[in-house]
Parts: C-alpha cells; structure tokens; sequence
C-alpha cells in the first residue's frame, strides 16, 4: 500500500460560510485515502488564510517533506486549500509538473504531473482572485458605513448590533453590558483604580459576561476595553 500526506486547512475568511470544518476534512480525506489504497503517513493542518504567502506553518512544513521525499501523494479538500496566492500556488504547481509530488487528489479530481498545467493554474489563479474581490468588497461595506457615520465592524464589548431593516444594522448600547462598564470606568478615573484591583472589583460587583457564556471576560479583553 502506497503511502500519502494529507494537507487540512480553515482560515478566518470561512467563518461565515459553508465549508468543511476542519474534522470534516480529516474524515473525508481519510475515507478518499482508503478508496485510492493509500496509507496515511501524515496529516497536516492549518487554521491561518492562504492569502499571503510563507504565513503557514504546516504548509512549509508540508513542502520540507515534499522537497526531502520526492514522488509524495498529496490529499487536500480542493486546490484552494492548499493555496489562494499566486506564490505558494506556483510552488505546488512546479512541484507536481517535476514529478516531486506524484499526485494531488481531491475529491472531485486528481491532478497529475502530465496534465495540461493550465488547469491547476487557472484554479490557484480563481482562488487568488476570490479573496482580491472578497478584501476590496469588505472594503467598500466599510468605507460605505464610515460615511453613513457608522461603526465598520461588529459591536464592541458594552455594545450590541441592532438590525433597523434588513441590510441595516445600527450599534447600540447593551442593557446588560454598558451600565456595568460605565460604572467601572467611573471608579477607574474618580478613585484611580488600578486595573488588577479593578478586575477583582468587575468580577465581584459589575460581572461582564463573554457574548454567549457565563463566564466573565478575561484580564486581557478588561485592559484592551
């Protein structure tokens, strides 16, 4: 049984999207390695965008084995997990053209080193273009809210987003949240709290709770608020 190398990766650009997690790439992949009779050697996993290249550290992990092995089988969700610039995307692409990676395959297709190199590169180029679009549209959303007068991100701690209408949301100050913290603040600059002491007097007197759990925020989201 021949052996492989599977590659997984989630940046923060999936967040609100609907793609394999992490664990759902792992299984699928494992499954693909049995259906091809490939032995699972290693699995690497990244959390980091590939937009910008030499950041992953499994991924240059991943080319160190490639370099030092030669003839390696290469298992990756699709083309676009493995890279969305045009850097990393050349790197895996020469790869596969000089034979050091035997085959990628994914479960829609296998890309071998005899294929019309076309293919790969258009796919790693539509990769590299979908996150250009994705940051210059993010961009526009901001600047846009900005001239409107309004905050370009989610609500901070103490703040709630409210929807006025549908593609409209406006930020306004959590019930729950803001009294607490306007009186922590009072303490702050009237009595010259320090910031330890005043952790301790938030937790005991004016609790404020991570979004979604009751748990009160850590030290360090306190000192950044």
């Amino acid at each position: 049984m021949n052996s492989c190398y599977i590659y997984c990766r989630k940046s923060s650009e999936d967040a609100a999207r609907q793609v394999q997690s992490i664990d759902d790439q792992k299984r699928i992949l494992r499954e693909l390695a049995t259906t091809h009779h490939l032995c699972v050697k290693k699995m690497i996993t990244d959390e980091k965008s590939a937009g910008t290249p030499y950041q992953r550290e499994g991924f240059n992990k991943l080319l160190k084995l490639i370099e030092r092995e030669k003839g390696v089988v290469l298992l990756a969700w699709d083309i676009s997990r493995l890279s969305r610039n045009p850097i990393e995307g050349a790197m895996i692409n020469w790869k596969l053209q000089r034979g050091e990676i035997s085959k990628i395959i994914t479960p829609q297709r296998t890309y071998l080193p005899e294929d019309n190199v076309l293919l790969l590169s258009i796919e790693g180029a539509m990769s590299n273009q979908y996150l250009r679009d994705l940051s210059r549209n993010v961009k526009r959303g901001q600047s846009s809210k900005i001239l409107k007068g309004q905050y370009p991100g989610n609500a901070a701690i103490g703040y709630i987003n409210s929807c006025i209408r549908k593609g409209e949301r406006t930020i306004e100050p959590d019930s729950n949240a803001f009294p607490q913290i306007k009186a922590l603040w009072r303490l702050l600059i009237r009595e010259q709290y320090q910031l330890a002491d005043l952790y301790r007097v938030m937790q005991k007197h004016h609790p404020i709770y991570m979004r979604g759990k009751n748990e009160v925020i850590s030290f360090s989201s306190f000192h950044r608020m």
